[in-house]
């Protein structure tokens, strides 16, 4: 005894079992082999596989991120060049109080070699 089969829309009943076996309408239908160059990328086929919240979670947090690790890039170096002049400024500064400091030293021993110099002691 064979079993009738009546195909209705994408769907197959078998007389007697009345159980439905969604068949696909073209199943018989060769799909055309992808070129190489048309294939989808390894990266998208694994992003394909991530559940849709997952991947919005992991957009939403790039989106995020983005704007934070620029805005740090530009402060890190805002300072940079801030601290790298005050470093310019300090060091002339010290340059400037040695030589002073030099000087005043210079100008000591000049007074004191003027002054033995000049002693009726010497």
């Amino acid at each position: 005894m064979g079993k009738d089969v009546v195909r209705i829309s994408s769907h197959r009943v078998t007389a007697g079992t009345f159980r439905f076996r969604r068949e696909p309408v073209f199943s018989r239908v060769e799909m055309k082999k992808q070129p190489e160059a048309e294939k989808k990328l390894p990266v998208l086929t694994v992003i394909r596989k991530i559940k849709i919240p997952y991947r919005l979670i992991g957009l939403f947090m790039l989106l995020s991120l983005l704007p934070i690790i620029t805005l740090g890039f530009f402060s890190y170096q805002e300072s940079s060049r801030a601290i790298q002049n005050k470093i310019e400024t300090y060091a002339v500064q010290l340059v400037a109080q040695l030589a002073r400091n030099l000087e005043s030293e210079m100008n000591k021993l000049e007074y004191n070699t003027i002054e033995i110099g000049f002693s009726d002691l010497v």
